[in-house]
């Protein structure tokens, strides 16, 4: 005879969910903290402009934008900082806040660095919205081919747009030449919760979708020619050469200890640097951003000599000419 006290128990009739209902929940996250300059003034909590950066292109050129000012950044509890810089990098863990000039008054910049989970997207758009209440708000993001109703080409760049009830009604749209996103199409994470905040609050937005999500030679032109036309100064980017992209970079660098400047130009192009203009004084010195090492500035304009050629003999010299810049 089996005894009822030592064998197991029979199999439970109920499902996992309902055994689920009758544990305690789990206790909630905190919220998350958005931290910003005491010193700031209205512009900046109340700027004509917010744009957040959530795809890799929008990162891209969101870090290449000279004279921002950082005035804040949002921590996520669950998010460990480990590894993270003390000065903002691209390669962090961090939400970055930034202020831009712009006409007019200042626009402010947020790069989400971090992915962020389903479940808090909507507690990470209420705290940026709450804390800095812009007129307009565009945000940059990319849509997932399982999202898009259609067939999505790896080789294909496809921008798409959605916008609030306010920001269609309102006049002039915030973004032009952008188709809006194809019905059936959806958008999730971040960018939708943003989004979806900004018609709760009855507010200007524009979500700018792009495909593919990393494609940064293809993506990057539109961001930027997006953002030339708001009139933010991107600063050096990508250049078109007729119908060739080019990467062009301008570096200063000190040599250590003695304090000699060097300044390099480079563009690169198909993944080959060039450079196009050199200026320094006779003396060792170690190129740093492209990890190339030159012996003195002789060697550096002998070595600009041979890449130049090399690059004419790629590209037509005419392509080069009007990059308008000194050899």
């Amino acid at each position: 005879m089996e005894d009822v006290v030592t064998e197991s128990p029979p199999p439970s009739r109920f499902f996992q969910e309902d055994l689920d209902n009758f544990a305690a929940p789990p206790p909630p996250l905190p919220q998350p903290l958005l931290l910003l300059d005491p010193k700031l003034g209205p512009d900046h909590i109340r700027p004509t402009l917010l744009i957040v950066a959530l795809s890799a292109p929008s990162l891209a050129i969101l870090h290449r934008i000279p004279h921002k000012i950082l005035i804040g950044t949002l921590i996520l509890p669950e998010t460990p900082l480990a590894g993270n810089s003390l000065e903002p990098c691209p390669r962090d863990r961090s939400c970055y806040i930034y202020a831009v000039d712009h006409r007019p008054s200042a626009a402010v910049l947020v790069a989400v660095q971090f992915p962020v989970a389903a479940e808090r997207a909507r507690a990470v758009a209420k705290s940026l919205l709450g804390a800095i209440q812009a007129e307009r708000v565009l945000i940059f993001d990319s849509i997932g081919s399982q999202n898009y109703r259609g067939r999505l080409a790896v080789d294909e760049t496809l921008a798409f747009k959605l916008a609030t009830v306010e920001e269609r009604s309102g006049g002039q749209p915030l973004v032009q030449g952008v188709d809006y996103l194809p019905s059936g199409s959806v958008m999730d994470g971040l960018g939708a919760a943003v989004i979806a905040e900004c018609q709760m609050r009855r507010a200007k937005g524009t979500l700018v979708a792009t495909w593919p999500a990393n494609g940064r030679s293809t993506v990057v032109p539109i961001i930027r020619s997006l953002l030339q036309g708001l009139s933010i100064d991107v600063g050096w980017g990508l250049m078109r050469l007729r119908s060739i992209d080019c990467m062009v970079s301008l570096y200063t660098l000190l040599e250590d200890g003695s304090g000699s400047m060097l300044q390099v130009l480079l563009i690169t192009y198909n993944r080959i640097q060039y450079p196009l203009y050199v200026s320094s004084r006779e003396s060792s010195i170690i190129l740093g951003p492209p990890r190339k090492a030159f012996a003195n500035a002789s060697k550096i304009k002998m070595d600009t000599t041979r890449k130049l050629q090399e690059a004419r003999e790629q590209t037509s010299s005419s392509a080069l000419d009007e990059v308008g810049m000194q050899e």
